[in-house]
């Protein structure tokens, strides 16, 4: 067996060799899984109808047995044509332990303007969530916005249309992801 360092084994430096002679029993063994990790684009555009005082939700789920981390997003959501009144909006949420949404981002704009929500913009923030651009930009910049594979933690992007006319424009919902394998 090649003498190796105990400061190697310990990340620290020592002047001692530990060899097949030493009165320390070390063996070394096993192996570091490969990294597996890969780039994901996703762009759809959602043409349903969305009623007035109505809600859809899409589910982000990235491959079984894998996590990912949103590194750029793109939400967009035109204005409701043939509307007179009221507002829109989008939310973008987690799943907690128990089943109820945990709401990261929740956005709205007036009847006659879009909602979206990019990388480096939001619209105007309500409810309890990120208040700002800046926060937005740092919480997918420090790999908060991850989902996985399941239900249980996978990444919903829902559309409220609280605006007296029926919803028909296209919302668009793209996004790159760093996908990575995990194994237990």
């Amino acid at each position: 067996m090649a003498d190796i360092m105990l400061g190697q084994l310990l990340h620290r430096p020592t002047i001692d060799p530990i060899s097949g002679d030493s009165p320390l029993p070390v063996q070394l063994s096993g192996s570091l899984a490969p990294q597996r990790k890969r780039i994901v684009h996703v762009s759809t555009q959602l043409s349903t109808q969305i009623d007035s005082g109505t809600f859809e939700s899409t589910y982000l789920r990235c491959a079984e047995g894998a996590i990912a981390t949103v590194k750029l997003i793109y939400v967009f959501v035109p204005a409701v044509t043939g509307a007179t009144s009221g507002t829109h909006m989008i939310s973008i949420a987690t799943p907690t332990p128990v089943g109820t949404c945990n709401t990261i981002l929740e956005i709205s704009s007036a009847y006659d303007k879009t909602v979206n929500a990019s990388l480096w913009s939001i619209s105007t923030p309500t409810g309890a969530s990120i208040q700002s651009a800046e926060q937005w930009f740092a919480y997918i910049s420090d790999n908060n916005l991850i989902f996985g594979p399941t239900s249980a933690d996978q990444l919903a992007i829902s559309y409220r249309n609280n605006t007296d006319a029926p919803q028909t424009g296209n919302r668009e919902v793209f996004y790159k992801a760093v996908e990575e394998a995990v194994t237990w």
